[in-house]
This record gives structure tokens, C-alpha cells and sequence, in this order.
């Protein structure tokens, strides 16, 4: 934080895939981690992992 003023953000989880059709089927039921973090003004950056 600057001051009273939120300066960015940044997060991260775990999922898992439960439903896909199509060329997507392929990660039926596949676990993934994701992380997530500002990059500046509304813009910011998802990186996903399959494991």
C-alpha cells in the first residue's frame, strides 16, 4: 500500500478441470495451478499450469 491506496494485488490457487468438450478433452479431470498478479492501471497477468 502508498499511503491509504492499494498499489497492486497478486494471488493463487489450485483446480482442477471437470468438464471440457471438444479439443479441450484432453484436460478432463487434470489438476492446474494458476497465479496472478498487477502489472499496472486495470491490466494484470493469469499464469496457469497443468499438471
Amino acid at each position: 500500500m502508498d499511503g491509504d491506496k492499494i498499489v497492486g494485488f497478486a494471488g493463487s490457487g489450485t483446480g482442477r478441470y471437470v468438464l471440457a468438450t471438444g479439443t479441450a478433452a484432453a484436460y478432463l479431470h487434470k489438476a492446474f495451478s494458476y497465479a496472478v498478479h498487477s502489472t499496472g492501471f486495470n491490466q494484470f497477468v493469469v499464469d496457469v499450469t497443468v499438471q
